[in-house]
């Protein structure tokens, strides 16, 4: 991808699930050369290990290849074997009885953070996008949020076609094309922070509707980070279609069609309702 330094928003704009899937398959030949008839080399049945199925240490031990296992499943919202979520204090632990080192725990719990946001936004939109009196502001708010989840799903497909590839192969933990915490770490600090922002929104913009809810997210893009006011953006573009759709037929067409009352219930009562909807609508969509 071409850099220009004016447009840092454009680059920051890029696929994270392409950009990674990528960087996985330029890894993938020095470990995976093969021999001419197409098995592999000697070097790499030299490395190989015990299928992660197996993955066992010591008595009680876990090892970290059976800790990546189950944090890719934790990023999708379901419990792994050792990771579980707590009810009582709303976040993802590591079981007590799991023999780990104070750094894999840590680790981990850095980690596990990605399924809690995940669940975060996937309760919300579950919630209302069957909501009818959400409004068409809400449900363009709720279609922003599948868009991102989706981006998201394609990086978790990436990293669970790259470990069933390593357990078909039998790939060793030290190799530098394996899957290990510390690269799921790298790998996943930039939609950690998308997630953030995401959470962030939904929190802000709870019990909000119509033009409320646009006014919430439009409030979200005054910010000195680029890679999150591109982010949030982007889903104000999305959330304020329905509010200009609005205005066209009333600028154009002369009918005001506001079905949900989304816009003109943003307004104060004072306001009329031919200078005072230009007025505020103009005023939730200014940048």
């Amino acid at each position: 991808q071409p850099h220009h330094a004016p447009g840092v928003g454009d680059c920051l704009r890029q696929q994270l699930g392409s950009r990674l899937a990528w960087t996985l398959t330029a890894n993938q030949p020095s470990s995976q050369t093969t021999t001419s008839k197409g098995l592999p080399n000697a070097v790499s049945r030299n490395m190989t290990r015990p299928r992660r199925e197996g993955d066992a240490g010591g008595a009680g031990e876990v090892t970290e290849a059976a800790l990546v296992r189950d944090i890719l499943y934790v990023f999708q919202g379901i419990d792994g074997k050792n990771i579980k979520m707590s009810n009582t204090e709303n976040c993802y632990k590591v079981e007590a009885k799991a023999n780990l080192s104070k750094s894999l725990r840590d680790t981990t719990l850095r980690l596990a953070e990605l399924g809690w946001l995940h669940n975060k936004i996937r309760k919300y939109t579950d919630q209302r996008s069957l909501d009818r009196s959400f409004g068409l502001v809400g449900q363009s708010f709720c279609a922003a949020l599948h868009q991102e989840l989706k981006e998201y799903y394609r990086l978790l497909s990436v990293l669970h076609s790259q470990l069933q590839l390593e357990d078909d192969q039998g790939v060793n933990l030290g190799l530098e094309s394996s899957l290990t915490l510390r690269r799921l770490l790298v790998w996943t600090y930039d939609p950690k922070i998308r997630l953030k922002t995401l959470a962030a929104l939904v929190d802000h913009c709870q019990g909000r509707k119509g033009g409320e809810l646009a006014s919430a997210v439009h409030a979200y893009t005054k910010t000195g980070d680029p890679y999150v006011r591109s982010l949030v953006q982007h889903i104000l573009s999305l959330v304020s279609h329905p509010v200009l759709s609005f205005l066209y037929r009333w600028i154009y067409d002369g009918e005001l069609e506001d079905t949900y009352h989304e816009v003109r219930n943003a307004l104060p009562a004072s306001h009329s309702a031919s200078g005072g909807v230009g007025a505020r609508a103009l005023l939730i969509l200014s940048p």
